[in-house]
């Protein structure tokens, strides 16, 4: 049976945390208009120095069960407006309501993936 007329039952079904590396020159970088780049100062940067960055993606599939019609409906429109959540779908639960769910991807949540020099990165490794 549909009870809810709101998505305050919201769980999480999947949650992957990955990983992406970025290799690059610090000239394309320079004439790309980056500026996120980590510590310029650290060391002197030449036209060919590598630099690495690494980009965490946090992939999140949320479910709001047991919404009414209505509410499903009001609920997927929100959802395909807003450009981070991926797939929004309602299925039938079987009791009445229906589940909505989503995937939200979110690349770099936290702001820390700057560009490093790939030497610099070797000795924070080691």
């Amino acid at each position: 049976m549909a009870w809810l007329g709101d998505d305050t039952s919201q769980r999480v079904d999947q949650a992957t945390y990955n990983f992406r590396v970025q290799y690059s020159t610090y000239k394309r970088l320079i004439d790309d208009g980056v500026t996120d780049i980590a510590d310029p100062y650290a060391i002197n940067y030449v036209d060919t120095t590598e630099m690495v960055r690494r980009i965490r993606q946090n992939i999140i599939t949320y479910v709001w069960p047991g919404l009414s019609n209505a509410y499903a409906q009001s609920k997927l429109a929100l959802l395909r407006s807003d450009s981070s959540y991926k797939n929004p779908t309602a299925k039938w639960n079987g009791s009445g309501g229906y589940d909505v769910s989503a995937t939200r991807v979110m690349t770099d949540p936290a702001g820390w993936s700057s560009w490093i020099a790939l030497e610099e990165l070797e000795e924070q490794w080691s």
